[in-house]
């Protein structure tokens, strides 16, 4: 009955602050990828589909902090109405209110697993190629008539007229991407080719003639043709736009111990498999807020209702402070991936036993 109550107590704050965090999480992606997201060629549907790809990633990135401030608001709020004091009085050990945020910590890392190992590298993985798709789409929907275009890396576009998004009427291309030799094709009609997934743009010139310049002898050439195909040089344009991308985040934990196999040396392997590792430490870091949390929400003051919000950033900013130390002496080799991706944690885990302890055998904070 008890820990039922003090589950309730704790997951109602959770929920909202895991509702918060992955709102503004979403808000600030949004506002950071706008120039592909507010695109000519966006649809409704492309907004709605990027969404819920990254809705994984926020949700892994969210939870573990919205479980610390919600399981130290929780506490605070029976502290602070004395019902803390009142089970104390009633013989209840404070060590009996650590089973129920136990418990929901390890719901909560059941659920980072899950994302961890699918929908999160997964998601990751289908925003960004659907992020390319839709850059690609931008490029070609953003040419109009009578204006430079100058988005693709070393290739400039004039078209006179757009008789349809991606088909244009007297086109001029010219790509300098070999320096040495750069080419002028003009063309009476030009039209983009519909690419699978990953694969470059295709202009395809009918009816003209291409111009080169050899700057190494200074020979002209002209060749007329009646149908010529030019692969757009797009990656640059969409590497500089893509806003989606999350390297480390867009394999599971498996993968990446694989691929720190497959390396040949052992300093390429490193960074792979601390990073594999680390991120099963995020995992469990909802285990250990909950035994660092619980002895912080059970020995707050009343006066202090500003003081669970300070220890949750202090505690969210000190873990990550560790994590990036330990990750980074990994990487330089003077710790093991394994030690070095779990560090935090069992630091987070040897404290909040040690204050446990010390709190079992104090008193509650009046």
């Amino acid at each position: 009955m008890i820990q039922r109550y003090v589950l309730r107590e704790i997951a109602l704050p959770v929920l909202a602050w895991l509702g918060l965090l992955v709102t503004l999480m979403w808000t600030m992606s949004v506002l950071k990828g706008t120039d592909v997201l507010l695109g000519s060629e966006v649809t409704a549907w492309d907004f709605a589909r990027v969404s819920l790809y990254l809705l994984p990633h926020f949700v892994a990135q969210a939870a573990p902090v919205a479980f610390l401030l919600g399981l130290l608001i929780g506490f605070g709020r029976l502290s602070e109405d004395k019902e803390l004091v009142a089970l104390q009085s009633f013989g209840l050990a404070p060590r009996a209110l650590w089973l129920a945020p136990l418990g929901l910590a390890v719901v909560m890392s059941a659920l980072l697993t899950v994302l961890a190992f699918g929908p999160q590298p997964h998601g990751l993985q289908s925003a960004q190629r659907l992020a390319a798709e839709i850059i690609k789409r931008n490029l070609v929907g953003d040419v109009k008539p009578g204006v430079f275009h100058h988005q693709l890396a070393h290739v400039t576009l004039y078209v006179e007229r757009v008789v349809a998004p991606g088909r244009w009427g007297n086109v001029l291309v010219y790509d300098e991407r070999t320096p040495s030799s750069p080419v002028l094709l003009l063309a009476k009609s030009g039209r983009v080719v519909d690419a699978p997934a990953g694969a470059p743009l295709e202009l395809v010139l009918e009816d003209g003639a291409l111009y080169r310049t050899s700057t190494e002898n200074d020979d002209d050439a002209k060749v007329g043709f009646e149908r010529a195909t030019l692969s757009l040089g797009v990656e640059e344009a969409v590497w500089q736009k893509n806003r989606f991308r999350a390297a480390r985040d867009e394999l599971t934990p498996l993968e990446m111990l694989e691929a720190a196999a497959e390396q040949e040396t052992p300093a390429a392997a490193r960074p792979l498999a601390i990073a594999a590792h680390w991120k099963l430490g995020q995992v469990l870091m909802p285990v250990s807020f909950a035994l660092l949390g619980v002895p912080l929400g059970l020995r707050r003051r009343t006066s202090g209702r500003a003081r669970g919000a300070v220890f949750t950033l202090l505690g969210y900013a000190t873990f990550y402070v560790v994590a990036q130390v330990s990750t980074s002496l990994g990487e330089k080799g003077l710790l093991a991936p394994l030690f070095a991706g779990q560090l935090a944690n069992l630091l987070f885990i040897g404290f909040g036993l040690l204050a446990l302890v010390v709190t079992d055998r104090g008193r509650l904070m009046r």
